[in-house]
């Protein structure tokens, strides 16, 4: 036989969290390859001569400007500063 749930037993906000969690799990998989993606860059390659090589996915690189600096001469570095 069911009985109703006490109000004090299960909390509007919990059973909100619950239905939340139960909707996503099926799309959980997705996300953590949609994130993981992000951390991704897709480029083309070229050889010396200029002909196409192909499309690659590499890791994003993520540096401060102070990491930059020494990396990349002044002038590319200026110019790449004041387009952003």
């Amino acid at each position: 036989m069911c009985t109703p749930l006490d109000h004090e037993s299960v909390s509007r906000r919990d059973f909100v969290k619950s239905a939340v969690v139960v909707a996503l799990a099926p799309v959980a998989p997705r996300l953590r390859r949609l994130s993981a993606a992000v951390d991704d860059v897709t480029i083309v390659q070229f050889s010396d001569a200029g002909a196409r090589l192909g499309v690659v996915r590499v890791p994003k690189i993520a540096k401060s400007d102070t990491e930059w600096r020494p990396i990349v001469s002044a002038g590319i570095y200026g110019d790449a500063a004041r387009r952003h």
